[in-house]
């Protein structure tokens, strides 16, 4: 068939393929429009690739239902108005950070947290300790304790 081919349905239109599946091979842009929900249901996997961006649009929101979610991203770029996460259990790990806040307010119930080395400078640094501070193995103290034992030999 050659030149534009043109199909109005007015009732609805159903396609059975019982064997052999469907291939479409389409050379130009492609456009669907539904005035209604569309639906659809597959048994096998789905593939989408471009060699180009891929966007997903809505005006409400985007929901996916699935009880695993992985992504393999070299470069992940996020804009957002509000953001809300909740998780149960996480786990990440990170080479570099950096983060930029202009108030942060933060509730943990306990928090344990090995640091090799920390670095900090605060303008105003304002803690309220209700309970107890304790504070044990600091290098601070271990230096104390190395140069008082030599300065001990040395007096001897």
């Amino acid at each position: 068939m050659e030149g534009v081919s043109i199909k109005r349905i007015s009732k609805g239109e159903k396609l059975d393929i019982s064997a052999n599946g469907q291939q479409q091979n389409i050379v130009g842009d492609v456009k669907v429009k539904v005035k209604g929900a569309r639906e659809q249901s597959v048994t096998s996997g789905i593939l989408i690739s471009s060699e180009k961006d891929i966007k997903i649009k809505s005006a409400t929101k985007v929901f996916i239902d699935s009880p695993v979610l992985e992504r393999s991203d070299v470069d992940i770029n996020s804009f957002a108005t509000n953001s809300s996460s909740i998780y149960y259990i996480q786990f990440s790990a990170t080479s570099l950070a950096m983060a930029g806040k202009i108030i942060s307010y933060a509730y943990t119930s306990v928090d344990v947290a090995h640091k090799s080395m920390a670095f900090g400078r605060s303008l105003v640094n304002a803690q309220r300790v209700e309970g107890a501070r304790v504070e044990s193995g600091s290098l601070k103290r271990q230096v104390l304790h190395f140069f008082a034992f030599f300065k001990l030999r040395i007096n001897q």
